[in-house]
């Protein structure tokens, strides 16, 4: 029964688009899927096996930092960070400790590529950037309200300007709640 599991957990890593990896309490190589092995593959030219440690699969620089990485799993708890890869690319990783009947085993170690996503959240950025400027600085009164319940979210610096009230008075508030209007 535990042979078909562990098949199903195999393979579930390995059909994963992102790198998935895990080291026992020595720092050696568990399990790995074919996206961990064609990563290092690519960057350091190293075929990585079951047993191997960091030091026999990255550069002495790089190996020298993983097991601190993975013991701080291990003392501290999951963990995650962003690392930019010299091609440009923009990488998470996550350690996990693996705890059997509540004693540490090893960590498990998890990296995705969200370059694209970085990405998007910047174009984001941008543009939200460009519509609070053009939104602020427009000369014509222009608000934002919801349509549920006819509050106002936003307003623009005309719309302060030509009715006299400061922001803090309008966001959250209604027109009949503000008298705005001559005949309600």
């Amino acid at each position: 029964m535990y042979r078909h599991v562990e098949a199903n957990l195999l393979a579930l890593i390995d059909s994963s688009e992102d790198m998935w990896g895990s080291v026992d309490l020595d720092h050696r190589m568990v399990v790995f899927n074919k996206n961990f092995q064609d990563y290092i593959q690519s960057c350091f030219g190293v075929e990585v096996e079951v047993g191997m440690n960091p030091a026999e699969i990255l550069p002495p620089e790089r190996a020298a930092i993983w097991p601190a990485l993975y013991d701080r799993a291990l003392t501290e708890g999951p963990y995650h960070f962003e690392r930019t890869l010299t091609n440009g690319h923009i990488l998470e990783i996550a350690f996990n400790p693996i705890l059997v009947d509540g004693q540490p085993v090893g960590v498990s170690l998890y990296g995705r590529d969200i370059t694209d996503r970085k990405h998007t959240e910047e174009l984001l950025r941008d543009s939200e950037a460009r519509y609070r400027a053009a939104f602020q600085t427009c000369a014509d009164c222009f608000v934002i309200i919801r349509i549920d319940d006819g509050r106002f979210v936003d307003i623009n610096q005309a719309f302060i300007e030509t009715m006299g009230f400061e922001r803090e008075e309008v966001i959250g508030r209604t027109t009949v709640e503000l008298d705005i209007w001559v005949n309600p």
